[in-house]
This record gives C-alpha cells, sequence and structure tokens, in this order.
C-alpha cells in the first residue's frame, strides 16, 4: 500500500475495502499526529493499535486507539492510555499512571507508578516523572530530564 497524503484519498481507500484499520507512522511531530488522527477519526475511518512483540503489557491496562508502541516497552498494571500515543524503545509506563492522548514518548523514558500526564505531552529521550505528580498539556520534557514535581 503506498503512503497516501490527504485523509480524503485514506477515505476513500477505506471506504473500497483496501484496508481495515489506519496507524499514523509519523513519531514526534504531535500536532501533525493530532491534526491526521482528528480529520481521519471525524470521517470515520477506524485505527488500529500498533504493539512490537517485546513488549510488556500488564494486566488491566486500558489502551485507547492508534497507538504505537515498540520494542521493549514495559507498561504495568492498572495504566490507562489515550489515544494516538507513540511510545518508542524502552521506555517503561509504571502502574495505575495516566496517560493522555497524542503523548509522545522517546527511547529510554521512564515515569513512575500513578503519574497523570494530559495530552500532547512529550517526553524526549531518556527523560521521566517520579511517582504521584501531574503533567499538564501541551509539555515537554527535555532530553535526560526527570520531573520532581507537578507542572
Amino acid at each position: 500500500m503506498p503512503v497516501i497524503a490527504s485523509s480524503s484519498d485514506i477515505y476513500g481507500h477505506w471506504k473500497n475495502s483496501n484496508f481495515e484499520e489506519v496507524v499514523i507512522a509519523i513519531g514526534g511531530n504531535l500536532g501533525e499526529r493530532q491534526k491526521i488522527f482528528d480529520s481521519l477519526q471525524a470521517l470515520g475511518v477506524p485505527f488500529a493499535n500498533v504493539i512490537d512483540s517485546t513488549a510488556d503489557i500488564r494486566s488491566e491496562v486500558k489502551l485507547g486507539v492508534g497507538n504505537v508502541i515498540l520494542a521493549n516497552v514495559f507498561i504495568g498494571p492498572f495504566v490507562s492510555i489515550g489515544n494516538n500515543c507513540y511510545i518508542i524503545t524502552n521506555t517503561c509506563i509504571n502502574h495505575d499512571s495516566v496517560v493522555g492522548s497524542h503523548v509522545y514518548f522517546s527511547a529510554g523514558c521512564v515515569v513512575a507508578g500513578n503519574v497523570k500526564i494530559g495530552d500532547r505531552v512529550r517526553f524526549d529521550t531518556a527523560s521521566g516523572a517520579k511517582a504521584k505528580i501531574n503533567v499538564n498539556n501541551d509539555s515537554t520534557i527535555g532530553p535526560g530530564k526527570i520531573l520532581i514535581e507537578s507542572i
């Protein structure tokens, strides 16, 4: 299947039964991911979750749609992940955390337990958050930074 440039082209292919579900392969551009997701969702195009076979997803995890979960990711029990998130290799999201929609985790991120993450949050390489804090919508956590209090 070729890469398709517009939502209307994708919708046409879906209506013609050329595919069953779609996934957005753009990683860190959160605005573009959300724009594409919202336009396709408004057209009724269904989204798949793409999960690498080496990902370790524990019990009672709730996943939205359109998520990409790459190799060696750990998602602890009772974690909730919204829609259209992109989670890169060796990221760890611990128990009882809540991740909003359109969130990006670069390689090697660590989120402790009971963390609440809003929408359109970007965790750059090797960043993270300590337990029981809140991360507001549209926040960016720079490379190697660990949040020790809510932002």
